[in-house]
């Protein structure tokens, strides 16, 4: 980015050099005509000089940014992220993700943390296991109580997969 930057502020400073050698000393015309003149031979200058000078700085490389690897692109799809205006995901086959952070309260005593979770924007099948920073949270009840494991007794995960005929959750 620092090499796009000076290439930038050089093709600019080389363009207005070009463009006003150009017009004092070789064009005379009338007032409309010199503006004119000018800013197309700036922005020419410019334009070619930038170019020029971008190829140099960047040893013959696209500028272009590497796509991410399947791990970056991956870890991204396992966080929460807290977003009015976040994406629905769209989920395939069996995948690791997580979704935005549509809902958070606390309960009156501050004892109890609610969260809601958009996994997916259309139904799913199963949701297999939850981690908790990348820790399996281990067995659950029927109530969705943690009994097994780090979180037991202290978390509790309450599946909805999104079903047409599916009923308000009451907590």
């Amino acid at each position: 980015m620092p090499a796009a930057v000076a290439a930038a502020i050089a093709a600019d400073a080389i363009g207005t050099y070009v463009a006003e050698a150009v017009i004092f000393d070789l064009v005379a015309a009338t007032t409309l005509d010199w503006v004119a003149t000018y800013a197309v031979i700036q922005a020419g200058a410019s334009f070619v000089s930038g170019a020029v000078l971008r190829g140099a700085l960047s040893g013959g490389a696209e500028d272009a940014p590497s796509s991410p690897s399947f791990t970056m692109q991956a870890q991204a799809r396992t966080h929460v992220i807290r977003s009015a205006v976040a994406n629905r995901n769209i989920v395939y086959g069996r995948a690791m993700v997580s979704g935005p952070l549509v809902f958070a309260a606390a309960s009156s005593d501050n004892q109890t943390l609610h969260l809601v979770i958009a996994i997916a924007g259309h139904e799913i099948d199963a949701v297999e296991d939850i981690y908790f920073n990348d820790e399996a949270i281990g067995a659950r009840d029927a109530d969705g109580n943690v009994t097994a494991g780090t979180f037991s007794g202290y978390a509790q995960v309450v599946a909805h997969l999104g079903a047409t005929d599916q009923v308000a959750d009451p907590v």
